[in-house]
């Protein structure tokens, strides 16, 4: 048997670890969002109406970026039933998450502008997901002039009357 030996030497220095190496990311599925990180509906939340608890626990984490949304539900998710009133959102079934004959169904309580306040607060970069499976071209132009655009159309127009003036310019990673 061959014998490797490793020497560390604590006064070299390799180089800086990038702080984009621990990202996390969040899923609609299994209540991380409602019961989870977003709470609407309870005392103990934050102006922006996440779980005060849950939001200190990532913020202690320091994470470089937060990927949205991620996991399996991307197959059918549709960044436009997520913005807008809460309560009007259309919801999505989620094949992926559904087996045994029950059927998943995604409600969007956490949408695009309830991300970008999140990772707004975090001070973490953003990584949008991009729905390459049933989303068309048209809708991923739409999502990025939502996103980028300042003003003027009708896109960065309707990000501006959910509550955002300013585009979403920490949204800096694009997961396709």
């Amino acid at each position: 048997m061959k014998t490797i030996q490793l020497y560390a030497d604590p006064r070299l220095e390799a180089g800086k670890v990038t702080e984009n190496l621990y990202g996390l990311f969040f899923e609609g599925a299994n209540g991380h969002f409602s019961g989870g990180i977003l709470a609407p509906d309870t005392e103990e939340k934050t102006e922006e109406g996440f779980l005060k608890d849950a939001l200190d626990l990532i913020l202690d984490l320091h994470p470089g970026f937060i990927r949205f949304p991620g996991g399996n539900n991307m197959a059918t998710w549709r960044w436009k039933n997520t913005i807008g009133p809460m309560k009007e959102r259309r919801a999505n079934v989620m094949p992926a998450h559904s087996s045994g004959g029950r059927i998943d169904i995604e409600r969007n309580d956490m949408g695009l502008d309830e991300f970008a306040r999140m990772i707004r607060r975090i001070g973490a970069d953003g990584m949008m997901t991009v729905n390459l499976c049933t989303d068309s071209l048209a809708d991923r132009l739409d999502l990025a002039e939502y996103c980028h655009v300042s003003g003027g159309t009708h896109w960065s127009d309707l990000r501006r009357r959910n509550g955002s003036k300013d585009p979403y310019h920490f949204i800096k990673y694009w997961y396709l």
